[in-house]
Protein backbone atom coordinates (compact mmCIF):
# COMPACT_ATOMS: atom_id res chain seq x y z
CA UNK A 1 0.00 0.00 0.00
CA UNK A 2 1.32 3.57 -1.23
CA UNK A 3 0.01 5.19 2.60
CA UNK A 4 2.07 2.95 4.47
CA UNK A 5 5.68 5.05 3.67
CA UNK A 6 3.80 7.71 5.71
CA UNK A 7 4.66 6.05 9.14
CA UNK A 8 8.17 5.61 8.04
CA UNK A 9 8.83 9.33 7.49
CA UNK A 10 7.26 9.79 11.75
CA UNK A 11 8.47 13.08 13.15
CA UNK A 12 7.72 15.87 15.26
CA UNK A 13 5.62 14.87 18.84
CA UNK A 14 2.05 14.91 18.76
CA UNK A 15 0.75 17.60 20.64
CA UNK A 16 -2.88 17.89 18.23
CA UNK A 17 -3.57 22.13 18.85
CA UNK A 18 -0.03 22.55 18.76
CA UNK A 19 1.17 21.01 15.67
CA UNK A 20 1.16 23.04 12.51
CA UNK A 21 2.73 22.09 9.51
CA UNK A 22 6.14 23.76 7.52
CA UNK A 23 6.43 22.82 4.33
CA UNK A 24 5.66 19.68 4.71
CA UNK A 25 2.90 18.02 6.94
CA UNK A 26 4.15 16.30 10.00
CA UNK A 27 3.68 12.09 10.00
CA UNK A 28 1.49 10.65 12.32
CA UNK A 29 4.21 8.04 14.09
CA UNK A 30 1.35 5.15 13.97
CA UNK A 31 -2.50 5.08 13.34
CA UNK A 32 -3.51 4.55 16.99
CA UNK A 33 -1.74 7.26 18.44
CA UNK A 34 -4.52 9.46 16.38
CA UNK A 35 -7.56 7.45 17.24
CA UNK A 36 -7.43 5.40 14.14
CA UNK A 37 -5.91 2.00 13.34
CA UNK A 38 -4.16 0.54 10.83
CA UNK A 39 -7.34 -1.87 9.64
CA UNK A 40 -9.65 1.75 9.13
CA UNK A 41 -6.32 2.95 7.25
CA UNK A 42 -6.91 -0.25 4.73
CA UNK A 43 -10.39 -0.39 4.58
CA UNK A 44 -10.49 3.32 3.60
CA UNK A 45 -7.52 2.58 1.18
CA UNK A 46 -9.35 0.22 -0.72
CA UNK A 47 -12.80 1.74 -0.38
CA UNK A 48 -11.03 3.96 -2.71
CA UNK A 49 -9.30 2.29 -5.24
CA UNK A 50 -12.60 0.30 -5.78
CA UNK A 51 -14.53 3.82 -6.46
CA UNK A 52 -11.97 6.79 -7.62
CA UNK A 53 -10.64 5.20 -10.91
CA UNK A 54 -7.20 5.96 -11.94
CA UNK A 55 -6.98 9.82 -11.26
CA UNK A 56 -7.19 10.39 -7.86
CA UNK A 57 -5.48 11.50 -4.75
CA UNK A 58 -6.01 11.78 -0.81
CA UNK A 59 -4.69 13.16 2.11
CA UNK A 60 -6.13 12.69 5.95
CA UNK A 61 -4.78 15.10 8.73
CA UNK A 62 -5.39 14.36 12.24
CA UNK A 63 -4.29 15.48 14.83
CA UNK A 64 -2.27 18.23 12.89
CA UNK A 65 -0.48 15.27 11.76
CA UNK A 66 -0.27 13.47 8.35
CA UNK A 67 -2.27 10.10 8.87
CA UNK A 68 -3.18 9.02 5.54
CA UNK A 69 -1.90 9.58 1.99
CA UNK A 70 -3.13 7.93 -0.98
CA UNK A 71 -3.11 8.04 -5.14
CA UNK A 72 -4.62 6.46 -7.89
CA UNK A 73 -1.85 4.59 -10.53
CA UNK A 74 -2.06 7.82 -12.70
CA UNK A 75 -2.03 10.92 -9.53
CA UNK A 76 -0.16 12.27 -7.35
CA UNK A 77 -0.33 14.19 -4.16
CA UNK A 78 1.22 17.00 -4.95
CA UNK A 79 -0.53 17.38 -8.12
CA UNK A 80 -2.38 20.62 -8.86
CA UNK A 81 -5.70 20.57 -10.14
CA UNK A 82 -7.80 23.16 -10.73
CA UNK A 83 -9.77 23.10 -7.14
CA UNK A 84 -13.43 24.82 -8.56
CA UNK A 85 -15.81 26.28 -6.17
CA UNK A 86 -13.61 25.09 -3.24
CA UNK A 87 -11.86 28.89 -4.09
CA UNK A 88 -14.89 29.84 -2.19
CA UNK A 89 -14.09 28.78 1.00
CA UNK A 90 -10.80 30.80 0.41
CA UNK A 91 -12.75 33.53 -0.46
CA UNK A 92 -14.60 33.43 2.91
CA UNK A 93 -10.93 33.05 4.23
CA UNK A 94 -10.16 36.81 2.86
CA UNK A 95 -13.44 37.83 4.11
CA UNK A 96 -12.80 36.97 8.09
CA UNK A 97 -9.27 38.86 7.16
CA UNK A 98 -10.83 41.53 6.38
CA UNK A 99 -12.84 42.02 9.57
CA UNK A 100 -9.74 41.21 11.37
CA UNK A 101 -7.79 43.58 10.33
CA UNK A 102 -10.19 46.49 10.13
CA UNK A 103 -10.69 47.15 6.80
CA UNK A 104 -14.63 46.28 7.25
CA UNK A 105 -16.64 47.14 10.17
CA UNK A 106 -19.43 44.94 9.62
CA UNK A 107 -20.87 42.03 7.24
CA UNK A 108 -23.77 44.16 6.93
CA UNK A 109 -22.29 46.96 5.01
CA UNK A 110 -22.47 47.33 1.34
CA UNK A 111 -20.44 45.15 -0.34
CA UNK A 112 -20.65 46.99 -4.06
CA UNK A 113 -19.48 50.27 -2.63
CA UNK A 114 -15.87 48.95 -2.80
CA UNK A 115 -16.13 47.59 -6.73
CA UNK A 116 -16.04 50.78 -8.90
CA UNK A 117 -17.75 51.04 -12.23
CA UNK A 118 -18.98 47.42 -11.75
CA UNK A 119 -21.00 44.89 -14.71
CA UNK A 120 -24.54 45.95 -14.04
CA UNK A 121 -27.10 43.13 -14.10
CA UNK A 122 -30.77 44.20 -15.15
CA UNK A 123 -32.14 44.31 -11.82
CA UNK A 124 -32.59 46.88 -9.49
CA UNK A 125 -32.09 44.33 -6.06
CA UNK A 126 -28.66 43.95 -7.45
CA UNK A 127 -27.49 47.81 -6.58
CA UNK A 128 -26.94 47.50 -2.91
CA UNK A 129 -26.03 44.11 -1.40
CA UNK A 130 -24.26 43.15 1.99
CA UNK A 131 -21.07 41.34 2.53
CA UNK A 132 -23.26 38.83 4.71
CA UNK A 133 -26.25 37.98 1.80
CA UNK A 134 -23.16 37.51 -0.36
CA UNK A 135 -21.40 35.29 1.86
CA UNK A 136 -24.78 33.39 2.70
CA UNK A 137 -26.05 33.05 -0.93
CA UNK A 138 -29.43 34.75 0.19
CA UNK A 139 -28.37 37.91 -2.37
CA UNK A 140 -29.85 36.71 -5.46
CA UNK A 141 -27.64 38.19 -7.34
CA UNK A 142 -28.02 38.64 -11.36
CA UNK A 143 -31.82 36.77 -10.26
CA UNK A 144 -35.04 38.60 -10.63
CA UNK A 145 -36.26 37.71 -6.79
CA UNK A 146 -36.35 39.54 -3.92
CA UNK A 147 -32.87 38.72 -1.48
CA UNK A 148 -33.12 36.74 1.19
CA UNK A 149 -33.06 33.21 0.40
CA UNK A 150 -30.80 30.90 -0.55
CA UNK A 151 -29.30 30.07 -3.89
CA UNK A 152 -26.18 28.49 -5.17
CA UNK A 153 -24.96 31.10 -7.03
CA UNK A 154 -21.51 31.25 -9.54
CA UNK A 155 -21.92 34.76 -10.62
CA UNK A 156 -22.82 36.25 -6.82
CA UNK A 157 -19.28 34.66 -5.63
CA UNK A 158 -17.38 36.78 -8.61
CA UNK A 159 -19.02 39.56 -7.55
CA UNK A 160 -18.43 39.49 -4.17
CA UNK A 161 -14.59 38.54 -4.51
CA UNK A 162 -14.73 41.49 -6.22
CA UNK A 163 -16.31 43.46 -3.65
CA UNK A 164 -14.14 41.50 -0.89
CA UNK A 165 -10.98 42.68 -3.55
CA UNK A 166 -11.85 46.15 -3.01
CA UNK A 167 -11.73 46.30 0.76
CA UNK A 168 -7.92 45.98 0.36
CA UNK A 169 -7.34 47.86 -2.81
CA UNK A 170 -9.10 49.48 -5.44
CA UNK A 171 -11.32 47.34 -7.79
CA UNK A 172 -12.38 48.99 -11.21
CA UNK A 173 -14.51 47.46 -14.29
CA UNK A 174 -16.88 44.65 -15.88
CA UNK A 175 -13.50 42.18 -15.64
CA UNK A 176 -12.69 42.38 -11.91
CA UNK A 177 -8.97 41.36 -10.84
CA UNK A 178 -8.04 41.46 -7.23
CA UNK A 179 -9.16 38.69 -5.00
CA UNK A 180 -6.98 36.18 -6.54
CA UNK A 181 -3.69 38.57 -5.50
CA UNK A 182 -4.98 39.26 -1.94
CA UNK A 183 -6.08 35.62 -1.44
CA UNK A 184 -2.44 34.74 -2.14
CA UNK A 185 -1.25 37.70 -0.06
CA UNK A 186 -3.50 37.52 3.52
CA UNK A 187 -4.21 34.19 3.63
CA UNK A 188 -2.01 31.48 1.11
CA UNK A 189 1.48 32.67 2.08
CA UNK A 190 0.33 33.28 5.34
CA UNK A 191 -0.03 29.32 6.08
CA UNK A 192 2.99 28.39 3.58
CA UNK A 193 0.02 26.57 1.15
CA UNK A 194 1.28 26.53 -2.59
CA UNK A 195 -0.84 26.88 -5.79
CA UNK A 196 -1.68 28.78 -8.11
CA UNK A 197 -4.21 31.48 -8.21
CA UNK A 198 -5.71 33.06 -11.10
CA UNK A 199 -8.85 34.84 -13.46
CA UNK A 200 -10.75 32.56 -15.98
CA UNK A 201 -10.95 35.44 -18.68
CA UNK A 202 -14.80 35.88 -19.77
CA UNK A 203 -17.45 38.23 -19.27
CA UNK A 204 -20.62 37.75 -17.15
CA UNK A 205 -23.64 36.08 -18.76
CA UNK A 206 -27.44 36.07 -17.84
CA UNK A 207 -27.12 32.58 -15.86
CA UNK A 208 -26.19 33.22 -12.46
CA UNK A 209 -24.64 29.62 -12.73
CA UNK A 210 -21.61 31.20 -14.76
CA UNK A 211 -19.27 32.57 -13.12
CA UNK A 212 -17.71 35.29 -15.26
CA UNK A 213 -14.44 36.07 -14.76
CA UNK A 214 -14.06 33.74 -11.53
CA UNK A 215 -10.95 33.34 -9.74
CA UNK A 216 -9.43 29.88 -10.22
CA UNK A 217 -7.26 28.08 -7.51
CA UNK A 218 -4.93 25.37 -8.81
CA UNK A 219 -3.75 23.23 -5.86
CA UNK A 220 -2.70 19.73 -4.70
CA UNK A 221 -4.38 17.92 -2.33
CA UNK A 222 -1.57 18.29 0.28
CA UNK A 223 -1.81 21.79 0.09
CA UNK A 224 -5.39 22.15 0.41
CA UNK A 225 -5.45 20.29 3.56
CA UNK A 226 -3.56 23.62 5.11
CA UNK A 227 -6.22 25.68 4.16
CA UNK A 228 -9.24 23.09 6.11
CA UNK A 229 -6.66 23.45 9.21
CA UNK A 230 -6.79 27.01 9.28
CA UNK A 231 -10.56 26.54 9.34
CA UNK A 232 -10.23 23.43 11.67
CA UNK A 233 -7.99 25.35 14.24
CA UNK A 234 -10.52 28.56 13.82
CA UNK A 235 -8.13 30.98 12.01
CA UNK A 236 -5.42 31.00 14.00
CA UNK A 237 -2.12 29.55 12.33
CA UNK A 238 1.32 29.41 14.77
CA UNK A 239 1.61 32.39 16.41
CA UNK A 240 -0.99 34.47 14.19
CA UNK A 241 -4.45 34.78 13.57
CA UNK A 242 -5.61 35.15 10.14
CA UNK A 243 -9.72 35.33 11.28
CA UNK A 244 -10.76 35.89 14.40
CA UNK A 245 -13.28 33.13 16.55
CA UNK A 246 -16.27 35.18 15.95
CA UNK A 247 -16.21 34.90 12.78
CA UNK A 248 -15.48 31.14 12.62
CA UNK A 249 -18.99 30.60 13.99
CA UNK A 250 -20.58 32.36 11.74
CA UNK A 251 -19.29 31.00 8.75
CA UNK A 252 -20.05 27.80 10.27
CA UNK A 253 -23.71 28.58 10.64
CA UNK A 254 -26.43 27.37 9.03
CA UNK A 255 -27.90 30.38 7.65
CA UNK A 256 -30.26 28.56 5.29
CA UNK A 257 -31.90 26.03 7.56
CA UNK A 258 -35.14 26.11 6.08
CA UNK A 259 -34.32 24.63 2.82
CA UNK A 260 -34.12 21.03 0.87
CA UNK A 261 -35.97 21.69 -2.26
CA UNK A 262 -35.03 19.29 -5.28
CA UNK A 263 -34.45 22.00 -7.62
CA UNK A 264 -31.00 22.68 -8.89
CA UNK A 265 -28.95 24.95 -6.76
CA UNK A 266 -31.43 25.41 -3.94
CA UNK A 267 -30.06 22.39 -1.44
CA UNK A 268 -28.70 25.07 1.36
CA UNK A 269 -27.92 24.41 4.73
CA UNK A 270 -24.95 27.05 3.80
CA UNK A 271 -22.64 29.47 6.23
CA UNK A 272 -20.29 31.60 4.66
CA UNK A 273 -19.10 29.81 1.52
CA UNK A 274 -19.23 26.52 3.56
CA UNK A 275 -21.90 23.56 3.77
CA UNK A 276 -22.69 22.98 7.52
CA UNK A 277 -23.64 19.53 8.83
CA UNK A 278 -26.22 20.85 11.38
CA UNK A 279 -29.15 18.30 12.30
CA UNK A 280 -26.65 16.11 10.11
CA UNK A 281 -28.81 16.89 7.02
CA UNK A 282 -26.12 16.83 4.27
CA UNK A 283 -23.76 14.17 6.41
CA UNK A 284 -25.89 12.38 8.14
CA UNK A 285 -22.95 9.83 9.15
CA UNK A 286 -20.99 12.66 10.54
CA UNK A 287 -20.87 15.01 13.65
CA UNK A 288 -22.97 18.38 13.03
CA UNK A 289 -19.79 19.97 13.82
CA UNK A 290 -18.66 18.99 10.56
CA UNK A 291 -18.31 21.53 7.43
CA UNK A 292 -16.94 21.30 3.95
CA UNK A 293 -17.46 22.63 0.44
CA UNK A 294 -17.21 21.08 -2.81
CA UNK A 295 -15.34 21.95 -6.77
CA UNK A 296 -16.46 21.25 -10.26
CA UNK A 297 -13.03 21.91 -11.41
CA UNK A 298 -11.46 22.17 -15.44
CA UNK A 299 -11.17 19.91 -17.16
CA UNK A 300 -12.85 17.21 -15.00
CA UNK A 301 -11.82 17.61 -11.90
CA UNK A 302 -14.01 16.77 -8.87
CA UNK A 303 -12.85 17.83 -5.34
CA UNK A 304 -14.16 17.73 -1.48
CA UNK A 305 -12.45 19.66 1.21
CA UNK A 306 -13.65 18.13 4.73
CA UNK A 307 -13.33 19.57 7.94
CA UNK A 308 -14.50 17.80 11.10
CA UNK A 309 -13.92 19.62 14.02
CA UNK A 310 -14.82 16.79 16.80
CA UNK A 311 -12.31 14.59 15.21
CA UNK A 312 -9.86 17.03 14.82
CA UNK A 313 -9.31 16.06 11.60
CA UNK A 314 -8.85 17.42 7.60
CA UNK A 315 -9.63 15.58 4.86
CA UNK A 316 -9.71 16.22 1.16
CA UNK A 317 -10.03 13.88 -1.70
CA UNK A 318 -9.29 15.07 -5.64
CA UNK A 319 -10.22 12.75 -8.23
CA UNK A 320 -11.49 12.48 -12.23
CA UNK A 321 -14.95 13.71 -12.60
CA UNK A 322 -16.38 10.13 -12.64
CA UNK A 323 -20.26 11.68 -12.54
CA UNK A 324 -19.94 13.00 -16.42
CA UNK A 325 -20.11 8.89 -16.96
CA UNK A 326 -23.12 8.08 -14.53
CA UNK A 327 -20.75 6.78 -12.27
CA UNK A 328 -19.71 8.05 -8.47
CA UNK A 329 -17.89 10.80 -7.40
CA UNK A 330 -17.02 12.98 -4.83
CA UNK A 331 -19.29 15.62 -5.94
CA UNK A 332 -22.09 13.87 -7.62
CA UNK A 333 -25.79 14.38 -6.57
CA UNK A 334 -24.01 17.46 -4.43
CA UNK A 335 -27.44 20.03 -5.52
CA UNK A 336 -30.07 17.33 -4.89
CA UNK A 337 -31.70 16.10 -1.14
CA UNK A 338 -29.38 12.99 -1.79
CA UNK A 339 -26.18 14.64 -1.74
CA UNK A 340 -24.83 11.27 -2.93
CA UNK A 341 -21.27 11.76 -3.51
CA UNK A 342 -20.01 14.25 -0.81
CA UNK A 343 -21.95 11.46 1.76
CA UNK A 344 -20.41 8.37 0.42
CA UNK A 345 -16.98 9.88 0.90
CA UNK A 346 -17.63 11.70 4.14
CA UNK A 347 -18.69 8.67 5.90
CA UNK A 348 -15.28 6.71 4.71
CA UNK A 349 -13.12 9.82 6.02
CA UNK A 350 -15.25 9.88 9.16
CA UNK A 351 -15.07 5.87 10.06
CA UNK A 352 -11.09 6.54 10.58
CA UNK A 353 -11.59 8.33 13.45
CA UNK A 354 -15.38 6.75 15.03
CA UNK A 355 -15.63 5.06 18.16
Amino acid sequence: MRWISVAVLAQAALGGSDVYPGPDWPAAVSAERHGSSRQRLEQYDKWLRAQAGDYWASVIIQGGHLLYAGRGPRCHIRQENDCGSIKKSLQSTVLGAALLQGKLKSLDEDALRYWQDPFLTPYENDRKISFRLFASYRDRWLEPEEPGTFRYNNASATAAGASIAGLFQPVRGKRPRGIAEIADREVMRKIGARGNLWYWDQDFGDNPGNPGPRLVLESSVYELAKLGYLWLRKGKWKDQRIFSEDYYREATTDWSPNTGSGEFGRVGHYGYWWFVNSRRILLPDLPEDAFYHIGNGSPKRATMLLVIPSHDTVAVLSMERLSDEKKWDVIAGSRSPGNEGPRAWAKQAGLLRAP
